[in-house]
């Protein structure tokens, strides 16, 4: 049986919380669900908005089909926004929540040494000037769905000067060949987004190269790299280059 009540979060050991991202809740308000038999901590909500399933043991104990299927059945009638957690909790839920999709986050804790940098003159940091041409060339990314142009060029420009995201590309025979960008940047830690190469560029590395050569920036910068992917190929990528997977996230209410 899982029961719920309040819980000040600033009191939660931070070991508690899964996949070791940090929770920042103005309201400084939480609800926590505990086995009530056991007192282990199953879930935490933040405003309402976003689980973390999560324990407070040092040892994982196994995640029944039962407890799944409660914790599973009481999100579908209270849908958060997300439900975050280790893959290993969140896993045996997915079947039983009426979810609208899921996706990994990976976190780098350093590049693989045996990954080859790229050569620097084919590696560029986006100025202003640089802005349409990237927008140009992720708007003939068909896995891609872009804003008005004006919408992109304020994003992107902003971030850059507030030192909260920057983009980087390659050049490839004088073209923009592949892309990788970063987002709420931290001083610990970043989030990437934007990684794509052109479609008769592909096989041929640009990703990862442009991928590498920003996050060796990043670390050099003592921020930890974050991302998120869904598909098996970039899994496979950012697996090959040092991310390791931290966390399922499904997305409960878009709306």
């Amino acid at each position: 049986m899982i029961e719920k009540y309040n819980f000040r979060h600033d009191l939660l050991d931070e070991k508690a919380i899964s996949a070791r991202i940090r929770l920042e809740n103005p309201a400084n308000e939480a609800q926590v669900w505990r086995q009530k038999e056991s007192g282990i901590l199953i879930m935490l909500s933040t405003a309402g908005f976003e689980i973390y399933p999560s324990y407070d043991s040092p040892t994982i104990p196994i995640f029944y089909e039962e407890q799944a299927q409660e914790l599973a059945g009481f999100l579908n009638m209270h849908p958060p926004y997300t439900v975050i957690g280790m893959p290993e909790l969140l896993q045996p839920m997915f079947p039983y929540l009426q979810n609208d999709y899921t996706y990994q986050i990976a976190e780098m804790a350093s590049l693989k040494k045996s990954v080859e940098m790229p050569d620097a003159d084919d590696i560029r940091f986006a100025k202003y000037e640089d802005i349409r041409g990237i927008y140009d060339f992720l708007s003939g990314i068909k896995e891609f769905t872009m804003p008005e142009y004006e919408e992109f060029e304020y994003t992107v420009y902003r971030r850059s000067v507030k030192k909260t995201g920057r983009f980087c590309f390659t050049l490839c025979d004088g073209e923009i060949g592949a892309t990788a960008a970063s987002m709420a940047e931290s001083n610990s830690a970043a989030f990437l987004y934007s990684v794509a190469s052109a479609e008769k560029f592909r096989g041929r590395g640009f990703a990862k190269k442009t991928v590498c050569a920003l996050c060796a920036t990043l670390q050099r910068e003592g921020k930890t790299p974050y991302i998120r992917y869904v598909n098996p190929a970039a899994k496979a990528l950012y697996m090959k280059i040092g991310f390791t997977r931290v966390c399922d996230v499904a997305i409960m209410n878009p709306q």
